[in-house]
C-alpha cells in the first residue's frame, strides 16, 4: 500500500484527466438525471406535501431539460476547470483529500490485518474469499462518517 502523501500526490496529478472524464460522464447523465428527477416528483411531493410545490418543481426540471446544451457547455467549460482545481486543492497539503487519506489508509491497513487473522484469503473464487470481501464491505459500511474532514 502506498503512503498517504503518495496517494494525495497521485490524486492531485490526475485532476486534469479526471476533469475530462467527470465532464463527459456528467453531460452523458444529464438527460437521465432530469428524467429520473421528474419521475420522482410524487416522492418529492410527499415530502413537501403541496400540489403547487410539486408543479413548480416539475416545471423547473422540465425547463432544465430544455437547457441541456447550456448545462453541457458549463460542465465542459467552467465546470471542468472548477472540478480540476478542486481536485488539485483537495490533494495539496492542507487539502480535504490529503486530510482524509492518511487516517483512511491507516484504518484500512488495520482492517486488512484483522481480516488476515479472522478471514484469511483462500483460493481464487472460493467462498472463503467471498466471506472476506463481505466482512470488509461490512466494516467499510460501519465507517460511514468516521473520516469527515469538515
Amino acid at each position: 500500500m502506498k503512503t498517504a502523501a503518495a496517494a494525495a500526490t497521485r490524486y492531485s496529478n490526475n485532476a486534469a484527466a479526471a476533469a475530462g472524464l467527470w465532464a463527459t460522464d456528467f453531460v452523458a447523465a444529464i438527460p437521465t438525471m432530469l428524467t429520473n428527477a421528474i419521475a420522482a416528483t410524487p416522492n418529492w411531493q410527499a415530502s413537501v406535501a403541496t400540489a403547487q410545490a410539486a408543479a413548480m418543481y416539475k416545471a423547473g426540471l422540465t425547463r432544465a431539460q430544455q437547457k441541456t446544451t447550456q448545462i453541457s457547455a458549463k460542465a465542459n467549460g467552467p465546470g471542468k476547470a472548477s472540478y480540476a482545481a478542486g481536485v488539485v486543492a483537495a490533494g495539496a497539503a492542507g487539502g480535504d483529500y490529503n486530510a482524509f487519506i492518511g487516517p483512511w489508509m491507516t484504518a484500512v491497513t488495520q482492517e486488512v490485518a484483522t481480516l488476515n487473522q479472522t478471514n484469511p484469503r483462500g483460493p481464487k473464487g472460493s467462498p472463503q474469499n467471498r466471506a472476506r470481501i463481505l466482512a470488509y464491505l461490512d466494516w467499510a459500511d460501519s465507517q460511514h462518517g468516521q473520516f469527515r474532514v469538515k
